[in-house]
């Protein structure tokens, strides 16, 4: 098998595809600089090989890249077309739609992104017009893959919060770390903020429509008992004046912090009395 990555061999089968061709006779790749010394050979993305008929297929070796050898999930063109799509409630593609941006037109399935599009077409439909059911691939989230509002709870909350690291402790303040968490959470969820005024004024980070509000404490300023209480006192406030659907109290600090009396003390207090979410995000 030869392996080669040659452009003007390359741009001459990308073509050839885009005209649904599916074997070549040999002389018609030799006038066009292929050398055939090999049964199969490689170029770019595609795959040409020798069958019992004396031609040479065409195939793609990797379902993951377009007709260039360009991976589909950097495709942000093709991504936002898609995308557009959606929006205007199309259901269907032609297969040109793919070939536009290079992608393989004869794909049973691609997704890019939260997108997937789907060859669901039959021998006897594709007589008549061959379509392809283009549609969201996991209903919880937007086409961007980020989670809707009626998909925010605390398991998914926890997931991103797994993701997240802080290093430099000493150095950051709350206000830092709470604009470090509102990027980090905005690449997960389709709507998370900080605090934009009115009611949710008071609070750090707000996912969706007030579903899920976090409230960011750093471990030294729950260290003294005036700390301890003055957070607690916030809290208890939140929870009786104000509509929060799930309230989590996030403490970032050190390992050692995490055993502290007084942060396991209001740890204990935000569970079982205040009946809310407790997270302790301990820092790299």
């Amino acid at each position: 098998m030869k392996r080669t990555n040659k452009a003007k061999e390359i741009n001459y089968l990308i073509e050839q595809w885009k005209q649904g061709v599916e074997e070549f006779k040999p002389n018609e790749l030799k006038i066009n600089g292929f050398d055939l010394s090999k049964d199969i050979i490689e170029i770019g993305n595609f795959r040409l090989k020798l069958n019992t008929w004396g031609k040479y297929s065409i195939s793609i070796i990797d379902n993951n890249k377009d007709l260039n050898n360009i991976l589909i999930s950097e495709k942000t063109k093709a991504f936002k077309y898609f995308q557009t799509l959606l929006k205007k409630s199309k259901t269907k593609i032609s297969p040109n739609d793919l070939l536009d941006f290079n992608l393989n037109d004869r794909i049973k399935y691609l997704q890019i992104g939260n997108i997937e599009i789907i060859d669901n077409s039959t021998p006897f439909s594709r007589l008549i017009k061959r379509e392809l059911d283009i549609q969201i691939s996991d209903t919880n989230k937007n086409s961007d893959g980020k989670w809707k509002n009626n998909s925010i709870n605390y398991k998914n909350v926890i997931k991103v919060l797994q993701e997240f690291q802080i290093t430099n402790f000493n150095k950051i303040t709350e206000v830092k770390v709470n604009k470090l968490l509102e990027d980090h959470f905005r690449k997960y969820f389709e709507n998370a903020h900080k605090s934009k005024g009115g009611s949710d004024s008071l609070y750090d980070l707000v996912i969706g429509d007030n579903d899920f509000v976090i409230e960011i404490k750093m471990s030294k300023a729950i260290k003294t008992a005036s700390g301890r209480q003055k957070a607690s006192g916030q809290i208890k406030q939140y929870i009786s004046e104000y509509d929060v659907k799930n309230f989590m109290l996030l403490i970032v600090g050190d390992k050692e912090d995490k055993q502290n009396e007084k942060v396991q003390y209001l740890e204990n207090e935000v569970i079982n009395d205040y009946n809310c979410f407790y997270y302790f995000l301990e820092f790299e």
